[in-house]
């Protein structure tokens, strides 16, 4: 047992043509096993929905009459709210996370009736470069409200139904019970128009912790989970996180205190819910396939994959990129190491996935007997491979830690895609440690993995662990949205629930630790181990997919 937690120790101080005869998951075993510090639960939750939109910019059919696919657009899109803020709402309750499961929204009983728009909209914060990724109705309204505003007491609609999905609870030992009762629950009368509630003229500057830096934006919002403009001077206010509450009190960075109920007001621009609550069953736990990844006779293969975390970022120079490579894999303590990460001797200068990656590779080098190693940096993207042996179980593995763009839409993609999409497929083990970038970044269709899998199939490993720490993966990263991947006997998931925000990867190294434990000790470290000692988001889920 003591051998056991040193290894643990050690890692946490700082990871018929050939085309038709790929073969494709088909019928698959789920199998899940939940992990908080804490308290989880499984639930199905019900609630009665009421939105109301602007009759003027809601998108219309060509007779003129409302479009009734936009109703089922916002009431999905308003449902978000709940899972999303869930823990900043009710953190003082002993709230962690709540995570929805995609495509378990259910609604009935939809409808719409004649209403009046409750409050002024005069501008819409979000440019046209963010208004773009949502779906093309919602992205029609916003167009129509930016066109030409909205009034108070113009004409509207009240779009309502009934809406039931399937969530996931992470509470705290504070927390003193799992019914709706215990906790706050809070949709927007308007789920795209509600950050504007609050005028630009009572923004306040507010500092992101992530990034260390401060932006002047709706002080209502949870800064940890919303992107910064590309030109670093507000926040994108209405993107896809909907950390938000409506009765925050807070402190700006210049001193001066705010009540968002000064603004925002239940009945008038925001709703508090009455939700009903009801188990869902438990499904079997699952466990990693680490017997057979240590009974490989061939050296293992790893990538762990890291997203910039700006929009804008400075270019990789391979100047003093490639010698902070160097000297973090030989670097003999923390104080040693912070000498060389660029946040301590040069804050905000580099970004922080370049920090990231460069502590990746001062816990491998503490971990690890190198026996080969190949940099290759470009100003888009650097890659790193390893090649050797772990220390404690001599297990010979090849890790490639690679760090690019990625953000799909950006003209800089390619060069991730190009080095990530073959890794996917063919890693024994895949860890990616970024943005979720709406669920774009990995898609395979982004990737291109369905055009080159007749040339990767055959190099797929029979079993598979692929990590993704990122913001609510298993929401925009369920295993469903990757038909792409070529059949073999065993790929098991590890998600984030909750918003991850981890700059040590500790996600990523809990599962190269785990493996090396495994091979020393014979057993699996506990999965609430993982929870306790690497995740610092404190909720992760594992899923188990068989063919």
């Amino acid at each position: 047992m003591k051998k056991c937690f040193l290894l643990l120790l050690v890692f946490s101080l700082v990871a018929c043509d050939k085309k038709s005869a790929v073969q494709l998951p088909s019928e698959v075993v789920k199998q899940e096993n939940l992990s908080c510090i804490g308290r989880v639960k499984d639930v199905e939750i019900e609630y009665d929905a009421n939105y109301i939109v602007s009759k003027n910019a809601l998108p219309k059919n060509a007779d003129g009459s409302p479009n009734q696919d936009y109703f089922l657009n916002i009431l999905y899109y308003g449902t978000m709210y709940l899972p999303f803020s869930f823990g900043f709402v009710n953190e003082k309750a002993g709230a962690r996370f709540m995570s929805m499961y995609p495509d378990s929204v259910d609604l009935q009983e939809v409808k719409s009736e004649e209403a009046i728009y409750p409050y002024d909209v005069t501008t819409i914060s979000m440019k046209e470069d963010r208004i773009k990724f949502y779906p093309p109705l919602m992205a029609q309204y916003y167009r129509g409200v930016i066109a030409a505003g909205v009034k108070k007491g113009e004409p509207a609609l009240k779009v309502s139904g009934k809406v039931k999905f399937r969530a996931l609870f992470c509470l705290s030992g504070a927390a003193t019970g799992l019914d709706s009762g215990q906790f706050e629950f809070n949709v927007p009368v308007d789920p795209q128009t509600i950050y504007e509630v609050v005028p630009k003229s009572d923004w306040l500057p507010i500092k992101n912790p992530i990034s260390g830096d401060t932006i002047t934006t709706n002080p209502c919002i949870n800064p940890e989970g919303v992107k910064i403009s590309s030109d670093h001077t507000e926040m994108y206010n209405g993107d896809f996180y909907y950390f938000w509450d409506p009765n925050l009190k807070g402190q700006s960075a210049d001193g001066k205190n705010f009540d968002c109920s000064k603004w925002y007001k239940d009945g008038e621009n925001y709703t508090k819910l009455k939700t009903r609550i009801f188990d869902y069953r438990s499904e079997t736990k699952a466990s990693l396939p680490f017997k057979e990844l240590a009974s490989k006779g061939s050296p293992l293969e790893m990538a762990i994959v890291i997203g910039f975390q700006r929009d804008a970022y400075k270019k990789l120079s391979n100047d003093w990129l490639a010698q902070a490579i160097e000297q973090s894999l030989i670097a003999k303590s923390s104080n040693d190491h912070q000498k060389i990460l660029p946040m301590f001797q040069r804050p905000k200068e580099e970004d922080l996935s370049v920090d990231k990656m460069l502590i990746i590779l001062w816990r491998l080098g503490m971990n690890m007997e190198i026996e080969h190693k190949e940099i290759h940096i470009e100003s888009e993207l650097a890659r790193v491979e390893l090649r050797g042996k772990l220390k404690a179980s001599k297990k010979s593995m090849t890790i490639n830690i690679i760090l690019g763009n990625s953000k799909s839409t950006s003209s800089n993609y390619e060069p991730f895609k190009r080095e990530v999409g073959k890794r996917l497929v063919t890693s024994d083990i895949f860890v990616y440690d970024g943005h979720s970038g709406f669920g774009q970044s990995l898609d395979p269709k982004n990737l291109g993995i369905e055009e080159s899998l007749s040339a990767l199939a055959d190099k797929a490993p029979q079993h598979q662990v692929i990590g993704l720490f990122s913001c609510q993966s298993l929401f925009n990263y369920h295993p469903d949205k990757f038909p792409q991947l070529p059949a073999i006997s065993n790929r098991s998931w590890v998600h984030t629930l909750g918003d991850y925000k981890d700059l040590g990867a500790n996600g990523s190294i809990a599962i190269l630790a785990s493996l090396e434990h495994f091979i020393v000790n014979g057993r699996e470290v506990p999965f609430n181990r993982w929870a306790k000692d690497f995740a610092n988001d404190n909720f992760m889920m594992l899923t188990t997919q068989k063919n």
